[in-house]
């Protein structure tokens, strides 16, 4: 049903069209699952055993960012940045969303520190798949 569905055409850098389809950006990613499920057992471990004032409240929401973005990327075939940007902005809109009753600034670290994570593991993964493919002559 959705192999041949077209998102959208618009125009690149070079002014032709582009024709991106929802194929090109469903996948189904292992390693990403099964980080996903790590992610969560530990975001359960952290709020039932930890009731201290630094893992539960700053670990945990440095995680659940991650996690969010694991779980997307389990999924879909965005960009890096762009996904954790998207993350990051879900992250502070519920956050936002507390202001009367838990916001706090320390939790929104607590998320950019996440996806400062993400990215510095994303470009270290990229790295080191482009030092694994032998250059063709």
């Amino acid at each position: 049903m959705f192999a041949n569905s077209k998102i959208t055409k618009y125009m690149n850098i070079t002014n032709k069209p582009v024709e991106f389809k929802i194929s090109n950006f469903i996948t189904f990613n292992y390693k990403y699952l099964i980080s996903v499920i790590l992610l969560f057992f530990s975001e359960v471990i952290i709020a039932i055993y930890f009731h201290d004032q630094i893992i539960r409240p700053y670990f945990g929401d440095t995680l659940v960012v991650i996690l969010i973005y694991c779980f997307i990327r389990t999924f879909f075939k965005f960009p890096v940045f762009p996904t954790t940007i998207c993350v990051l902005l879900f992250a502070f809109i519920v956050e936002t969303l507390q202001y009367f009753n838990s916001f706090a600034w320390n939790d929104i670290i607590a998320y950019i520190l996440g996806g400062i994570i993400i990215l510095i593991i994303e470009k270290f993964v990229q790295k080191s798949k482009k030092e694994e493919k032998p250059n063709k002559i």
